[in-house]
């Protein structure tokens, strides 16, 4: 009997799994390939890291670095001091330490070849001499340019020598040409004048031929550019000598002379070239040298690079090689790995798996739709066909449920639920339902509205007509009145549409609310009487408000007339004192209208002038007094307004209604405001204010032998000005300090003790406070607080 090792499975997961086992077995397969092809590949690629790479890095770190040193070395006749040899001096230890360190990293034993080792040093040596050269080179370009500032120095001595020099000789003749001297003569001082001026154009060419000598002496030849120089200084010391005889220029043919020991043939100057020039000319023979070792360098990387270029050319060519051959055996498993794949897909995914899927997709979109009598099709002894059986049974037993379902939902539910068909007549209804429609079982072809009274019936009918909100939208609702038992009731109807086994119906849910609709009628009612009762308050009370508004003006009135009434009583215990202030000026009035009759018959006019003045000025004394008087007594409006005022302005129009009083009983007023202090007040009233606090303080100081008042401003802020009024009088008696602000409170034989009262009555209006206080030296003190200050 022969025996089966491989047998193909039935099932459709078997089938899979060995397809894609198979296919499996090429991709790893393939993976192999490609992983000993890569293997290869990085033995190599580290073949060319470990041998190849580093005399080529090597070689081109040199030609950096080489390339670096040739700069390094032509830039160095631009250092010019210390710091700029020790940068020069750093970067060459740096590149030659680069070269040396890419000579060891490019050899395979990592150490430097006796070649390589006397090639550096041979370099090595050839930078020292170049260093020995380039500090001896910055030692004497120092030392030069140090002379030259001397030289510098020198001349510009010089030309502040000649300035005055040329403006004393300048002076000289022309004061002898105005005032001529026995012993002196213009001509020998003009002779002078013009051997300066000749010296100072000389100093100048020889000064600018000196710094043309030094800009260009790697260029030019020094022995005759000094011969040259010597002839220019010939000529200078000629005019020098002829200066000899004027015993003004001795400073300048000084300074004439070390300029001269400096810049000639034999001087400093001359060595301190020879020095530099000579310095310049030993680099210049090395720098061939040093250039020559570089090319050294620089031919030898190029050696390095062609070695390095054939490896890699080489290596190259066997890589392309080893590529294609595995692209070859890749290419050939892809193919045998693409034909499974399509057998896999045509024959057993297409025909045994997508095409019976889809069959049983479309069975299973069906039975969600609600079609549980749908035919299933989808057949066979795997895993789909067993899927198809499934899907067989759950129809049959979801049509069953559907059935249970129903019934027992309506029946166990709490409200009263009926199933309606679209005319109305009543499918079902649960026993809440045939409870409140007063039924045991329900009629054939029942309709709605027929359980119920003939007087309801048209308004449920209506609800199903067709075109009713229900059957446009698919919901509606409405109210019953019923009486039952002899008493109200109210039904609360709600249609619903919905779908059961493909047909529309409709589902009713009917609540009783008779409770809640009788409780919202008795709220309605309570509602009513209580918006009556609130009309009828309102009413009252817009009444009352109206005579409290006409009291309240009433009182307005009374105490605009109180204050009137006040503010006339303070004019009546000032006017004694007016009166005889008005009679002196009229009175001087009188006598100066005389004098100027007198004049005028005279013809003094210098006379009449004087007295017409003095007369204006009584007559303007006179209409200052009356003007704060009218100003003052005159009644205020009920309704004021505040305006921007400076206070300091209201104490002096106060003052001007006390001073006669004042200046009568000797009492000095001191006024410390010394600018200006705006607040937001009515100008009368606050005046009035100040006037009542200032009787009163002439009141209390009448029994003082020295009587001094003071106004004066304690604290300032952008929104607060406070102003104290203080006296040297006895101060406030302990017992009347509680009603003193009261009405019809006094200390005085005569007054109505109104003053003080009014006085807040005013401030409060205008957002202002007035406190009592007591001075340090016992004095009654008023403390006017404004709160709208700006």
């Amino acid at each position: 009997m022969k025996k089966n090792y491989f047998k193909i499975p039935t099932s459709l997961g078997g089938k899979l799994m060995l397809a894609f086992a198979s296919m499996t077995f090429l991709n790893l397969f393939i993976g192999i390939t490609t992983v000993l092809i890569w293997e290869e590949l990085s033995n190599k690629i580290n073949h060319i890291v470990e041998h190849s790479l580093p005399p080529l890095n090597g070689a081109y770190i040199l030609e950096r670095s080489s390339g670096n040193l040739q700069s390094i070395i032509s830039n160095s006749y631009k250092i010019k001091d210390e710091l700029g040899y020790q940068n020069f001096e750093n970067d060459l230890k740096d590149e030659i330490e680069t070269i040396k360190q890419a000579y060891i990293s490019s050899n395979p034993d990592h150490q430097l070849l006796a070649e390589q080792r006397q090639a550096l040093e041979h370099f090595s040596n050839l930078i020292e001499q170049q260093d020995s050269l380039l500090k001896q080179k910055i030692a004497y370009s120092q030392e030069l340019d140090n002379l030259q500032k001397r030289i510098t120095w020198l001349h510009q001595d010089l030309n502040d020598e000649m300035t005055p020099l040329m403006q004393e000789v300048e002076w000289h003749v022309t004061r002898l040409l105005s005032q001529p001297v026995d012993n002196l003569s213009p001509n020998a001082l003009m002779n002078e004048f013009f051997i300066l001026q000749e010296l100072s154009i000389k100093e100048t060419e020889l000064f600018t031929l000196v710094n043309e000598i030094i800009d260009q002496r790697y260029t030019r030849e020094l022995t005759s550019a000094f011969s040259y120089l010597d002839q220019k200084i010939a000529e200078i010391e000629t005019l020098v000598e002829k200066l000899t005889s004027f015993p003004s220029t001795i400073s300048h043919r000084q300074i004439m002379k070390n300029l001269i020991t400096l810049i000639s043939s034999n001087g400093e100057l001359i060595r301190l070239l020879k020095l530099d020039t000579q310095a310049q000319l030993a680099l210049s023979q090395l720098a061939e040298p040093l250039t020559q070792v570089l090319t050294q360098f620089h031919l030898k990387n190029i050696a390095t690079l062609e070695q390095s270029s054939q490896a890699f050319n080489s290596l190259n060519t066997n890589t392309k090689s080893m590529i294609i051959n595995g692209k070859l055996i890749i290419v050939l498993i892809s193919i045998i790995s693409i034909v499974i794949s399509v057998l896999v897909l045509t024959v057993l995914i297409r025909q045994r798996v997508l095409k019976r899927l889809n069959t049983l997709e479309i069975d299973l979109k069906n039975v969600a739709d609600g079609h549980l009598d749908w035919p299933i099709t989808t057949q066979g002894k795997d895993e789909i066909g067993h899927m198809g059986d499934c899907l067989r049974q759950f129809c049959v037993d979801m049509q069953a449920m559907v059935k249970s379902n129903a019934l027992t939902l309506i029946n166990n539910a709490q409200a009263s639920l009926i199933t309606c068909h679209p005319n109305g007549e009543i499918e079902s209804a649960n026993p809440h339902a045939l409870q409140l429609l007063s039924l045991s079982t329900l009629a054939p072809h029942l309709t709605l509205w027929q359980a119920f009274p003939a007087a309801c019936q048209p308004q449920l009918s209506e609800l199903f007509a067709a075109d009713s909100e229900l059957s446009r939208t698919g919901q509606s609702e409405c109210i019953l009145n019923l009486v039952k038992h002899n008493a109200p009731q109210y039904l609360h109807f709600h249609l619903q549409a919905f779908e059961h086994a493909r047909q529309a119906k409709y589902m009713v849910t009917i609540t009783d609310i008779t409770k809640q609709e009788l409780n919202t009628r008795e709220l309605e009612h309570i509602v009513a009487d209580r918006t009556l009762n609130l009309t009828v308050k309102n009413q009252e009370l817009t009444a009352e408000i109206e005579q409290r508004k006409l009291a309240e003006a009433h009182l307005h009135q009374a105490q605009a007339d109180l204050i009137q009434a006040a503010k006339m009583a303070a004019v009546g215990q000032t006017m004694t004192s007016l009166a005889h202030e008005l009679n002196q000026p009229l009175s001087a009035v009188s006598t100066y209208l005389y004098s100027c009759r007198l004049a005028l018959e005279t013809n003094q006019l210098e006379l009449l002038t004087e007295m017409l003045g003095k007369t204006e000025k009584m007559n303007l004394r006179m209409a200052k007094i009356i003007s704060a008087i009218r100003n003052f007594a005159r009644k205020s409006p009920t309704q004021v307004e505040s305006v921007s005022i400076d206070i300091n302005q209201l104490v002096n129009n106060a003052l001007v209604l006390v001073e006669t009083r004042a200046r009568n009983e000797n009492i000095i007023i001191h006024n410390e405001l010394t600018k200006e202090y705006l607040i937001q007040v009515d100008a009368v009233q606050v005046e009035q204010v100040l006037l009542n606090i200032l009787i009163n303080a002439m009141d209390a100081t009448a029994s003082q032998v020295d009587k001094h008042i003071y106004v004066t401003v304690l604290e300032q802020s952008p929104a607060k000005l406070t102003l104290a009024i203080y006296d040297n009088g006895p101060g406030f008696a302990q017992n009347i300090l509680p009603q003193i602000f009261t009405p019809f409170t006094t200390t005085k034989a005569v007054g109505l003790g109104l003053g003080l009262s009014i006085c807040r009555s005013i401030l409060e209006r205008f957002n202002a406070d007035i406190y009592l206080a007591s001075h340090l030296d016992g004095g009654a003190m008023i403390i006017l607080e404004f709160h709208n200050a700006d």
